[in-house]
């Protein structure tokens, strides 16, 4: 029986190519299902009649549930039956906030250490299922010599990188590249998807660093992008972007049936 979903927090407006493309899978995964996709975009109000309309609602996490930011979203469990909480990296909440988290019918993780954080900090056990665009279909490019570095978002890194992450040719520029020097969480998980080696700098989290540490890569994650700049970049196993596509595929189906 096809479902009503509402989707809260949707980024796709920010110009930012990781968003965008979370936003897509998201619709991609629920609507091949033979499912109705209703969005809110973040910052934006929703409504009760919202809730109500909805026979499952997808709280989306991207990363943005840190230093006290957006953890509005974390209410969202106790006001539907079937809320989960998703696709997320957590770090440094303001309060503990098991008891929020233990309203949601689920609640994943995008990588280790934010599981880690709300078992050690908010004993809960958060299950950890890779990025949505895992799901996305794979375009192989043409391998040009050159490489690749984007910038981050730690201001610090910003200033004279090569690539900004509301570059419209930066998935193109990214995924045709010889080697890869990163960032961005999401510009990681597309270098383990099409098999661009890379090395990566820090970020304002440790999703990052947690995602790397997930693909074998934590050799490879460098505070300093100078330090990641000169390591050798490595090509992640490509069975975790196998792994990663059919871990997601179980969970929309555990999700909508």
């Amino acid at each position: 029986m096809s479902k009503k979903v509402l989707l809260l927090n949707d980024c796709s407006d920010n110009r930012h190519f990781g968003s965008r493309m979370v936003t897509e899978a998201f619709y991609m995964n629920v609507e091949a299902r033979g499912h109705t996709l209703k969005t809110v975009k973040r910052g934006h109000l929703y409504s009760d009649s919202m809730l109500e309309w909805a026979d499952v609602v997808l709280v989306n996490a991207e990363g943005c549930i840190h230093d006290g930011k957006y953890e509005e979203l974390l209410a969202v469990g106790g006001k539907h039956p079937n809320a989960v909480l998703m696709n997320g990296s957590m770090q440094n909440l303001s309060r503990h906030y098991g008891d929020e988290l233990s309203r949601f019918k689920l609640v994943t993780v995008r990588e280790s250490y934010s599981a880690a954080e709300l078992a050690i900090s908010h004993g809960f056990e958060a299950e950890v299922v890779p990025d949505i665009i895992y799901s996305l279909p794979t375009h192989f490019l043409h391998r040009s010599e050159g490489r690749f570095v984007s910038d981050s978002s730690d201001r610090q890194f910003r200033r004279g990188r090569t690539c900004a992450a509301t570059d419209p040719e930066f998935v193109s520029k990214l995924t045709g590249s010889a080697a890869a020097c990163v960032g961005r969480f999401h510009a990681a998980v597309l270098c383990s998807k099409v098999g661009v080696p890379l090395s990566a700098f820090g970020g304002n989290t440790h999703k990052l660093r947690g995602l790397m540490l997930d693909m074998g890569l934590d050799d490879l994650y460098f505070e300093e992008a100078d330090d990641a700049m000169i390591a050798t970049p490595r090509k992640a196993d490509p069975s975790y972007a196998l792994y990663a596509a059919e871990r997601i595929g179980e969970l929309f189906r555990d999700i909508l049936g």
